[in-house]
């Protein structure tokens, strides 16, 4: 079955309130031949529902091995792939999985450590 499009408007004007930046990273290669990296450009704004995670107690009640810290969903046209690096809030975060349903997109994403 197709979820209609009029439907996903609604769940886009409902939940998806949050700007959420994807991030092109920038690497340079120095005077010795070294990849050195030099920071990080935006490629792309989106609205998505932010969620931060703590599965710690989920993990020991459900034996869950999840290692995330946030799950953002957003429109299914929305263009983000596995180790995309995301901004919200001024926190950076790499996109660990994604999964599309007929109605959205969830992304889970781990902190990025530079």
């Amino acid at each position: 079955m197709l979820f209609p499009n009029s439907a996903k408007q609604v769940i886009y004007k409902a939940f998806y309130d949050k700007e959420v930046t994807i991030l092109e990273k920038q690497e340079a290669y120095d005077v010795e031949g070294g990849l050195v990296k030099t920071g990080t450009t935006i490629r792309d704004i989106f609205l998505g529902n932010v969620k931060f995670v703590s599965y710690d107690e989920e993990q020991q009640e459900k034996g869950l091995v999840r290692d995330i810290d946030v799950v953002i969903t957003c429109s299914t046209d929305t263009t983000v792939d596995v180790g995309d690096l995301l901004q919200y809030q001024g926190s950076k975060y790499v996109v660990s999985s994604r999964v599309i349903t007929d109605s959205h997109m969830k992304l889970e994403g781990k902190i990025w450590q530079v």
